[in-house]
């Protein structure tokens, strides 16, 4: 036995038990061992600012920031950063050392409480409208120097005017006055006005500020972020900017609404757009089959929360591709009872399901200048929602426009944008939470970029709909929404996500689950590679939406730090052991004659090893060169041994003496720990084995073994279990 090689086990097996137990802590130990430094010598490309405030207005009475010498002009950057913060001063120094300049650098932060990192905020890629709704990119930042200049002579010109104009009106100068705003004020104001003189923007996925924090809880935190952005001075600010962007609409604060708690978003003060005075001209295309009392439902909420006017003009256009004649004349019944508000058409065309089809249909016979396209099972439950959405789709900078939807009934989420990755395919964010908090930094409170939407309400300007060739008809059921926003996105359009605005969404009732028929999840995964082969840069730089710091295919926002067992993609390999079969063939003939001769007691294998199959299930592969697994989990245990030493492993033994053996992955189980009080490093006990469904026959009986090996001597220890048929699951009886 090697003493080195006892050190290496167990220092593998304390850290995956880091990783298992405290992720962040993991990512924060391999980021600093492999953060390089800059050579000796190196002199940072920018001048620190620590007074923003005082460097614009000339404020302060020892202000050094306000004057600016020869020698600091001549850096290229300032880099605005706050006193008592700290920072990755030299990482930041080698993103700018390239030749090619940067008008606006930002990068990721975290916060530390009791010299402990924590809340680590992984930024999106340059996001223009939500900056406009919260100052996601924060205090610190690094500008180009000729930028700041311009923008700082802008500001005081700007001051000097109005106060040049209060004193010809004799108007006192108010709390909102530029230079009475607090710095954080200041810096927010600075940042988005230097945004809109900016040429390149660039995010730094790497967590380079380190922000003192008394409070240790993350949902604190997120929800002290969310309330900070929502104050009166922040929306003072950005409607300043829509002004100065020459934008028709303007924010505004709107209180709970104790009255509802459907609608009542986080149960905070909520932030709303309003159109100046813009028409609204829009049509609702509505696919749906078959469905008549759900489709009536979705058309009685439109009519509910439409409030007709002289400047608006309401279309719904309902596709139907071959209802049956009852469905059919329910149908025809209910259209005729119909408000007179709105115009309907009735389209009815016998054909396959193509959602991209039968939506190109509705589009091609649409009037509107903005295009809804409307899943039959969704419900509005917002006066305001239709107008809102307009309002932003009709914006020109605006590419696809959707919603938050809720499942029925309450305030549970199913959709808040969409993080578009290759492992795992296009995932909803937060679905499944209770909207009754802010999460991860008002991701489902503030308005957003994102790649991607769902086209269960999805609203898009008309031309730009068929300017960029509209749903692609290969892609009939899966990810056509997709495609068509990033396809937005690649002419240039940003994708926003109005969180602001709530709907109920009956997922699926139309067609099913795809994912529960072999024929139907055959053509989602085709269509899902479909979408990759024309979009190749995703394989490359990803979602710019979503860090690549994030775990892509959860439905909350983790670091990136996956436990082996959790990658959807991993397989458990096969272990090729001769003389392992040999007894466990042995122990189960010895096991079976017991049986035979009426012993009462029948030996399973080693004392020493305890262990319980607890959970067994059937897998979907996602991506087209991914298997479909069976899945195994339990926790094994060896008393009077080190189990770090140890690995598990699971045989399978079929009625011909056939025998197969998988590795399995360590899974972290505290609870086993509790039991086994005297024994050695048991937090690792818990094992997931994932097999490849090609390896075992669905309606194969197999007898189950669990084996521990030494990872330094290769000794093993073995112990019969019961049965397991992977169409069933396990079992303790053979039949």
């Amino acid at each position: 036995m090697s003493i080195f090689d006892k050190r290496k086990l167990i220092d593998e097996y304390t850290d995956e038990i880091r990783k298992q137990t405290d992720p962040y802590g993991y990512f924060c130990r391999n980021e600093d061992i492999q953060r390089g430094e800059l050579r000796n010598g190196s002199c940072p490309p920018f001048r620190i600012i620590t007074d923003l405030r005082s460097l614009i207005f000339g404020t302060g009475e020892e202000d050094e920031d306000a004057e600016v010498s020869a020698e600091e002009t001549s850096k290229k950057y300032l880099f605005i950063r706050t006193e008592g913060v700290g920072y990755e001063s030299d990482e930041l120094s080698r993103y700018l050392m390239s030749d090619e300049p940067v008008d606006i650098m930002y990068w990721d932060e975290d916060r530390i409480s009791q010299d402990k990192r924590h809340a680590p905020f992984f930024k999106p890629d340059w996001s223009y409208d939500t900056l406009l709704n919260c100052n996601y990119i924060g205090d610190s930042y690094i500008v180009g120097t000729g930028l700041a200049m311009r923008v700082i002579d802008l500001i005081r010109n700007e001051w000097c005017d109005r106060e040049l104009n209060d004193i010809e009106n004799n108007v006192i100068m108010g709390e909102e006055d530029m230079e009475r705003r607090s710095e954080s004020e200041v810096r927010y104001d600075f940042l988005l006005r230097a945004s809109e003189l900016a040429q390149k923007i660039i995010h730094v996925p790497v967590v380079a500020t380190h922000i003192p924090d008394e409070t240790a809880d993350d949902t604190e935190i997120y929800s002290e972020y969310t309330w900070q952005n929502q104050s009166q001075k922040y929306i003072k600010i950005r409607n300043d900017a829509l002004k100065r962007r020459g934008l028709p609409i303007i924010y505004e604060k709107v209180f709970e609404r104790k009255d509802n708690s459907v609608i009542n978003n986080n149960a905070i003060n909520n932030i709303v757009i309003k159109s100046d005075h813009m028409p609204m001209k829009l049509s609702v295309i509505i696919p749906s089959k078959d469905h008549s009392e759900v489709l009536a439902a979705c058309m009685d909420s439109i009519r509910k929360c439409y409030i007709p006017s002289p400047e608006k003009q309401l279309e719904i256009i309902i596709v139907d591709n071959g209802s049956g004649s009852a469905e059919g004349i329910k149908i025809e019944d209910y259209l005729r009872g119909y408000t007179r508000d709105i115009k309907v058409k009735y389209i009815y065309r016998e054909m396959d399901f193509n959602y991209s089809v039968m939506c190109d249909i509705g589009a091609k016979e649409s009037t509107g200048d903005c295009l809804l396209f409307l899943n039959d099972d969704i419900e509005l439950i917002d006066d305001s929602t239709l107008e809102r959405m307009y309002a932003y789709a009709s914006l020109p900078h605006a590419g696809a426009v959707g919603a938050k939807l809720y499942y029925p009934g309450g305030n549970i989420i199913q959709h808040t944008g969409v993080a578009v990755d290759l492992d795992c395919g296009p995932t909803h964010k937060l679905a499944t939470y209770p909207d009754d908090k802010p999460y991860y930094y008002g991701r489902n409170v503030f308005n957003m970029n994102v790649l991607a939407l769902t086209g269960a309400c999805l609203m898009v300007n008309r031309e730009k709909y068929f300017n960029c060739g509209g749903f692609d008809d290969r892609m009939g059921v899966g990810y056509n929404d997709i495609d068509l926003c990033v396809r937005l996105y690649e002419n240039g359009f940003w994708n926003v996500l109005l969180n602001e605005c709530i709907l109920f969404h009956h997922e699926s009732l139309s067609r099913g689950m795809d994912h529960m028929d072999d024929l139907k999840y055959k053509r989602l995964r085709e269509e899902r590679q479909l979408l990759y082969d024309k979009h190749p840069w995703i394989r490359e730089k990803g979602d710019p939406f979503y860090s690549p710091n994030l775990i892509p295919d959860t439905l909350d926002y983790s670091v990136n730090v996956m436990a082996e067992h959790t990658v959807r993609s991993s397989r458990n390999k096969s272990v090729d052991d001769a003389g392992l079969e040999n007894k466990l063939y042995r122990l189960l003939k010895k096991n079976t004659a017991d049986k035979e001769a009426g012993k009462v007691k029948i030996r399973k294998g080693s004392a020493k090893l305890h262990f319980n199959i607890e959970r067994t299930g059937f897998f979907r592969g996602i991506m087209n060169d991914e298997e479909d697994y069976f899945m195994i989990e339990g926790w094994s245990t060896l008393t009077k041994r080190d189990n770090a030493l140890y690995s598990t492993e699971l045989a399978f033994i079929d009625h011909d003496g056939e025998c197969l053996v998988f590795d399995t992955f360590k899974v972290s189980r505290e609870d086993v720990s509790v039991v086994f009080v005297n024994e050695r490093n048991l937090f690792l006990t818990g094992f997931v084995c994932k097999i490849p469904a090609s390896r075992l026959k669905r309606d194969e009986v197999y007898r189950v073994a669990v084996i521990k090996r030494s990872g330094l001597t290769g000794i093993k220890y073995v112990s019969l279990g019961d049965y397991y048929e992977p169409a069933r699951g396990y079992r303790t009886e053979e039949v």
